[in-house]
This record gives C-alpha cells, sequence and structure tokens, in this order.
C-alpha cells in the first residue's frame, strides 16, 4: 500500500494525472497476469518513465518472459529502492546468475540472505548455492538455522527433505532418514520423500518399512512408475523368503540358495529347473514356493503362477500369504481377468475365507466396477467379526456410492459405520461433506467435522471439508484463509483448488476464480469433478 500511495504522489509531482498512470500501472499488471504479455509490456513502457514505482511490475514481467539481461540493464536504475523486497531481490540475483555475472550475483544473494534469515524464498535460494558451490556444511546450518528458529510449518517440508539429500550427499543415510521422515510428517502426500525413505530404509534393512514406503508412494503417483512396481514386488517376495530362513533345514538352504544364484543370473529356465528340484526334497516349503512364483513372474508366466498359488490355497485356504501373492501378481502384470476368476474360483470353494473377497473388492474397485467391487465388500463385511475392519469396509462402500451419486446408499452405509465407530476419521469427513451438501445439514455437518478434527486435525482432506462448511455457512474469509493455505500445501489437489474457487467467486475474484477451475480440470479424474468444474465455470463466464 505504502509503494502504492508513493506512486501517485510521484505521478502527481510531475504534474500528471495520477489517476491515469494509476490505471495504466494496474491494467498492465492484470493484462500481465492474465498471459497478454505484449499488450502490458506497451503500457508499461508508458509508466516507467514517470516512476520508479512501476518497475516491480515491470521486472516481474521480463522475468516471466526470460528477459534477463533487460533486468540485469535496469538495476542501476532501481538503486537501492526495492532492497526491501526479497521476492524482487530474487528475481535480480537469478537474472544475475544466468547472465553470467554469478559472483555479483552471489554477493547479491549473501546481502538479502543477512536481511531475511528466515525468508523461505530467499533461504531456498541460499541453500541451492552452498549446494552447487559443493559447500555442504554451510548448507545443513543455513537450513537448521531456518528450522530451528520458525515453528512447525507445514510448507516446511521441502527444507527437511533439502536436509536429507544433503545428509545422502555426505554418506549419512541414518541422519537423511530422519530428516525425511521429518519431511513426511509435515506432509505426508510429498511422493517424493516417500520413495527416497523406502530407498533409505532398504538401504538401512528396515525391509518392512520400505515396503510399505514404495507402496505409499505408488499409491501416491497412481503406480505408473513400472520400475519402482517391479522392484516392490520382488522385494516384498524376498521379504516373505528372508521369514521362512529360519524354518528351513540347511540342506534345504543350500538347495534355495543355488537356486536364488540361478535367478540372480537371470538364468530363469535353470532356477525354475533347480526349485522344482529343491520341492521335491521339500514340497511344502513356503520358501521354495515363494521362489517359484519369483521366478515364474520373472518369465511372465502369469497363469501358471496363478495356477500354483490357487493348488497351495486349496491345502490351505485360510493362510493369507497366498492370497498376498496371487494380488501382487495382479500388480506385477498379470492380466487381472485371470486374478479374478482364480478368487472368485477360491470364494465359491471357501466362503468362510475373508482374504478372497477383500482382494476381489479391490481389484474391481481398481478397474472401476463399482457394483462388483460393493458385492465383495459386503461379502467381507458378513465374514468378519472385526468391527475396526467392518468400519473400514462400510467406509469403502460409502466411497464408492459416493462416486456413482448414490448419495441416499451412501449416507445409509456411512451411518451404519457411524453406529459402530464415531471416531473413524475418514467416515467422519465424509458424512460430514454429504450434510454439507446434499444432505442440507449444517449443524449435523459441524458436528461431525469437528469429531474428524479431534482425530485428525492435520489431514488436508478434513480441513477442506471444514472449509467448505465455513463456505455454506458464508464465513468467505475464514474459508479463504484455510483453503489458500492448504492450497500452498497440496498444489495438484482439485477438489482444493474447486473449494477455493467457489470462494474467490463469492469475493468477486471472477479471474482468479476461473483460473484456479481451469488448473483444478487438468488435475481432476473424477467426472463429477469435471461437471461441476464446467458448471461453475459457466457462471464464472460473462453473458
Amino acid at each position: 500500500m505504502k509503494k502504492l500511495f508513493a506512486f501517485i504522489l510521484v505521478c502527481c509531482m510531475y504534474g500528471l494525472h495520477a489517476e491515469n498512470v494509476l490505471h495504466d500501472y494496474l491494467w498492465a499488471n492484470y493484462l500481465q497476469y492474465g498471459g497478454k504479455t505484449e499488450s502490458a509490456n506497451k503500457l508499461y513502457q508508458q509508466v516507467l518513465p514517470h516512476s520508479v514505482y512501476s518497475y516491480p511490475g515491470y521486472i516481474h514481467l521480463l522475468y516471466n518472459t526470460d528477459e534477463y539481461q533487460k533486468i540485469v540493464d535496469l538495476i542501476p536504475k532501481i538503486g537501492t529502492q526495492f532492497d526491501q523486497d526479497p521476492t524482487l531481490q530474487l528475481m535480480i540475483i537469478d537474472a544475475l546468475n544466468k547472465t553470467g555475472h554469478s559472483a555479483d550475483a552471489y554477493s547479491k544473494l549473501e546481502t538479502l540472505y543477512k536481511k531475511f534469515p528466515y525468508n523461505t524464498q530467499v533461504v531456498f535460494a541460499r541453500v541451492n548455492f552452498a549446494i552447487a558451490k559443493k559447500d555442504l556444511k554451510n548448507a545443513l546450518d543455513i537450513l537448521n538455522a531456518l528450522l530451528n528458529n520458525v515453528g512447525p510449518k507445514s510448507n516446511l517440508f521441502i527444507f527437511h527433505f533439502m536436509k536429507a539429500q544433503i545428509y545422502l550427499k555426505l554418506n549419512n543415510p541414518q541422519q537423511a532418514l530422519a530428516s525425511v521422515k521429518e519431511s513426511l510428517a509435515l506432509y505426508d502426500q510429498f511422493d517424493k520423500g516417500w520413495l527416497m525413505r523406502a530407498m533409505l530404509e532398504e538401504q538401512l534393512g528396515q525391509v518392512e518399512h520400505a515396503i510399505q514406503g514404495y507402496t505409499t508412494y505408488l499409491e501416491l503417483t497412481g503406480g505408473s512408475n513400472k520400475q519402482i512396481s517391479d522392484h516392490l514386488l520382488q522385494l516384498a517376495f524376498r521379504q516373505k523368503l528372508k521369514q521362512q530362513n529360519k524354518k528351513t533345514a540347511f540342506v534345504q538352504q543350500t538347495c534355495f540358495e543355488q537356486t536364488v544364484a540361478l535367478f540372480e543370473q537371470k538364468r530363469y529356465k535353470q532356477a525354475l529347473a533347480h526349485i522344482d528340484h529343491c520341492l521335491m526334497q521339500k514340497p511344502d516349503s513356503t520358501k521354495g514356493r515363494l521362489l517359484k512364483i519369483e521366478i515364474l513372474t520373472a518369465m511372465g508366466q502369469f497363469n501358471q503362477a496363478a495356477a500354483h498359488i490357487q493348488a497351495w490355497i486349496d491345502k490351505d485356504p485360510h493362510n493369507q500369504l497366498w492370497f498376498d501373492a496371487l494380488h501382487l501378481l495382479a500388480r506385477q502384470g498379470a492380466q487381472h481377468n485371470t486374478i479374478i476368476k482364480t478368487l472368485q474360483t477360491l470364494h465359491t470353494k471357501y466362503p468362510t475365507s475373508l482374504w478372497a473377497p477383500l482382494y476381489l473388492a479391490d481389484l474391481h474397485a481398481r478397474a472401476h466396477n463399482t457394483s462388483e467391487a460393493l458385492i465383495y465388500l459386503n461379502k467381507a463385511y458378513t465374514i468378519t467379526n472385526d468391527t475396526a475392519l467392518k468400519v473400514k469396509l462400510l467406509f469403502q462402500q460409502g466411497v464408492l456410492h459416493f462416486e456413482q451419486r448414490q448419495f441416499d446408499k451412501m449416507v445409509q452405509i456411512l451411518e451404519q459405520g457411524y453406529a459402530l465407530d464415531k471416531t473413524h476419521a475418514p467416515l467422519l469427513n465424509l458424512l460430514a461433506h454429504h450434510y454439507a451438501t446434499k444432505g442440507n445439514n449444517i449443524a449435523r455437518a459441524s458436528e461431525l467435522i469437528n469429531a474428524a478434527c479431534t482425530q485428525d486435525p492435520h489431514n488436508p482432506h478434513i480441513i477442506d471439508t471444514k472449509a467448505l462448511i465455513m463456505y455454506k455457512q458464508k464465513q468467505y474469509t475464514n474459508a479463504h484463509q484455510l483453503l489458500t493455505k492448504l492450497h500452498k500445501e497440496n498444489p495438484q489437489d482439485a477438489t482444493i483448488l474447486i473449494h477455493l474457487a467457489q470462494v474467490e467467486h463469492k469475493q468477486n475474484h471472477i479471474d482468479v476464480a476461473r483460473s484456479l477451475l481451469q488448473n483444478a480440470q487438468t488435475l481432476t479424474h473424477a467426472p463429477y469433478e469435471k461437471q461441476k468444474i464446467t458448471s461453475l465455470t459457466k457462471k464464472l463466464t460473462p453473458r
């Protein structure tokens, strides 16, 4: 605001019509952020001679269009006028660095860091400079100075991750693991953090935790990384093999070790023949069976692997291990229909076994066969006596009904789960969302979301629903504060973007709302959210 008053004052001193000049400056900003850089540039050229306070907007424009040399040429003109603006100074520093003036850039950054040691943008740039110069100890000192003097905030997760990266360079995996855990404690949706954590856990021999880390990474990224998916499957099989080592006789151990050696040499046919020889000596060996599945999987012989697993389940239908192995085959590349048919056969044979319906529900849900997934979730519900599992199964049914827009069925199922357990945060959240929207019961929604917040106060999905309820209560300022913070922490979450766009619309920030919806459109895969975005966009389009 001070800069704006100064801008007007200078215009008046020059005998200009401040209102017209200010209008041109603001309009140039509007055009710039609307992507009309050429028109914005023309307006800036008209305003620049009249006030130094027009330079920040112009430098932003030059920076966004990669005209770094022009920024450097402006340095003598603006002098020290904007030394207290760290964002602008960082653009100038970057421009210096990219035009070959690295020494000047480093000097300016040092000065800026001394002024703003706890500004996250400045710290981020300063640490990267130190890393580039291989001054890793200094980089750690800078990060620790920030993290030790600023309270724990979710947007600081990246700085803990940077510490982990530095510790890796220093060959200190234990400290790297501790730092990446702190990063994920602040933001548990950080996929790269989970990948680093899994790799470090594996390196340190903590295989169970590594498997959990790789699994979470694949879930967050949609399972698109085949290399990690393959590695996870092999790791899972190896872990199960390791668990069997103590149960294996010494003679059999030697036989299996020879098989592993052949497998690691990728001599799969010889390994398969050798494991069959081992299993002839001890046909019930769990370790030998797992080895055989791993070999068949590596050879792409999924049908044979599934047939062997089915035969072993026939001998022990309540052993979860073989159902796990069958499900892993589907994640590895086996045709889902093959695994589904196998599991259906097993479920028919052994209707009281819990594992077949659970995995059938999962596979059908992943294939978007919602009606089949619901059938098997309900079957699993009738089989188990575990209350906690019953609530989770009801919640999953509620989610599927929600995705199908079957709200009456959804609320009936969720209320059934609520009667069993009033502390299951995801269920409370979804039920609160329903009553805030289709259910039209804000009082009930508030009661439920407050209970959910008590159980899981940092969950972004729960906080998002809380903001939605505020929006419904016309508490637009409070909702905007919550959603703006959430968006910074979860920039790829389409639901948060949609809700923030709704609030911006109510505050008459039409262009901002439209931009948020355009971003959400590229991120969402849910049909109902796509429809909602289309409907909201029509409201924002002038007629």
